[in-house]
């Protein structure tokens, strides 16, 4: 075994070897070499790291660098997967694409550039296939709100294949007639009504790794407070004012009736003592009331 070091100069040059046995010499078959002075030395990737959703794609692409600056045409690149979680696109050009599956993980992706019998490699390219944003929901689901008053209203996220990793941005609209919002972005906001009556609408939208969804619009009703609770308070006085004045009449009209009462009682009156039949009435006594007819007088003895 024999090491070949290549000189300053580019080119090719071939090798042999001579076996000799007995006095008797054979020469191998010529082994040629290609001298270059532009060796490949690096080969980097782009991104340095991806975040897919599930069933989302992403590009990558290498670049070979050589020890003079630009590599010769003729790089080769190899593409490998760590996990079985997505898969890329056939073929040994500089660019590939990743598609991720169905299922969230974590992988790493590898390649080699290989120029004239050099071979570097880059990676590993940390690969996060994440859940994927599936649906924003907003508490309280309709809201009524009196002239100035306040509600709080909070976005929900849920996402498939998992819990929603960290990064999403809220973004809010809201009807600006009916009032103002304190902040337009954020998972809360506080909308404050202003002094106009009307019905509205606010929603969010959120967005996570690249994809945005929407909430379903919240109704708003801005309305006018009523005095109902000063009427309310009168009525209620109005009523206590009626019943203590019909407990004060029926008072009075019961002392009333009982002194009344009192006025009319008849006073005793022993009755006459009659007179034997036929017998002249005693001096003085008042013929009895006629019942029925005139007062027919006793006949004389």
């Amino acid at each position: 075994m024999v090491n070949f070091t290549a000189g300053s100069a580019s080119g090719m040059t071939a090798l042999f070897v001579n076996a000799t046995l007995n006095s008797n010499t054979v020469q191998s078959t010529p082994v040629w070499v290609t001298v270059s002075s532009n060796v490949l030395r690096t080969v980097t990737v782009s991104p340095i790291s991806a975040d897919v959703v599930l069933g989302g794609t992403q590009g990558f692409t290498a670049s070979a660098t050589c020890s003079q600056g630009t590599c010769p045409s003729g790089t080769v690149f190899t593409w490998a997967l760590t996990s079985t979680l997505g898969s890329l696109s056939s073929g040994t050009a500089g660019t590939v694409t990743f598609t991720a599956g169905n299922t969230a993980g974590k992988l790493s992706l590898f390649v080699n550039g290989t120029l004239n019998g050099v071979t570097k490699e880059a990676g590993p390219i940390p690969i996060v296939i994440a859940p994927v944003l599936s649906l924003v929901t907003v508490t309280p689901a309709t809201a009524n709100i009196s002239y100035t008053s306040q509600q709080t209203f909070t976005a929900a996220i849920s996402c498939t294949g998992g819990a929603c990793p960290a990064g999403t941005t809220f973004v809010w609209s809201y009807p600006s007639n009916l009032g103002t919002l304190n902040t337009t972005t954020g998972r809360s906001v506080t909308f404050t009504a202003g002094s106009t009556t009307g019905t509205g609408s606010i929603t969010v939208t959120a967005t996570l790794n690249g994809k945005a969804v929407s909430s379903t619009p919240v109704s708003i009703s801005v309305y006018q407070p009523s005095s109902s609770s000063s009427s309310g308070s009168g009525t209620i006085l109005l009523v206590l004012i009626i019943v203590v004045v019909v407990v004060v009449v029926a008072v009075v009209v019961a002392v009333l009736m009982i002194r009344r009462g009192k006025r009319s009682k008849p006073t005793y009156t022993p009755p006459q003592q009659m007179a034997p039949w036929g017998a002249p009435p005693p001096a003085g006594a008042q013929p009895p009331p006629p019942q029925g007819g005139a007062y027919v007088p006793p006949p004389p003895q």
